[in-house]
């Protein structure tokens, strides 16, 4: 054994042509190059694979937030431009036995029916209430200007894209900083 250019004792026998035909001194430079090729890598090695890690983050939750809330989003805005505009009226509520029947004027025309059990509910005691009817069927009437479930859809789905979209740039981190 003797020592190399590394400043460490060469494995290499020193024997003619050494292993594959090097000699210890070919040998030594093959390892002083693989020393200065992983160099940088051990200097900067934490950051380098925390941002891999947040950009293989970002890639994971960008096919998440994008497939998912794309598809919700488009959606939701095609039940809503279907079901179009519902306007504000003012709804008269007659009692007829046991149950309530609605009145209500619109598209120069009164319209009517029965209420149902849950309107009944929300609207007991009461002889006009607020409502909206659909600007294309008069009549329909409902309680609530939009439906709660498309509504929660609506938002989902843009939440989600949003989450996806920015998830997007957080992927593209690794691709900025090396």
């Amino acid at each position: 054994m003797r020592a190399c250019a590394s400043r460490e004792a060469c494995a290499q026998p020193v024997r003619a042509g050494g292993r594959a035909g090097w000699s210890c001194e070919q040998h030594c430079e093959q390892v002083v190059r693989r020393r200065a090729d992983r160099a940088p890598q051990e200097e900067t090695g934490a950051p380098v694979n925390a941002i891999d890690a947040l950009g293989t983050i970002g890639e994971v939750l960008s096919w998440f937030g994008l497939g998912l809330g794309l598809p919700a989003l488009l959606i939701a805005l095609l039940v809503r431009a279907g079901d179009g505009r519902w306007l504000p009226v003012e709804v008269v509520l007659v009692p007829e036995g046991t149950r309530i029947r609605a009145r209500w004027y619109a598209a120069d025309d009164f319209r009517e029916r029965l209420l149902t059990a849950d309107e009944t509910a929300r609207w007991r005691g009461r002889e006009t209430v607020d409502a909206f009817i659909s600007e294309h069927h008069p009549h329909r009437m409902r309680a609530e200007p939009r439906r709660p479930l498309l509504h929660a859809i609506y938002v989902a789905g843009l939440a989600l894209t949003a989450v996806g979209a920015a998830s997007v740039l957080l992927s593209l981190l690794p691709l900025v900083v090396a």
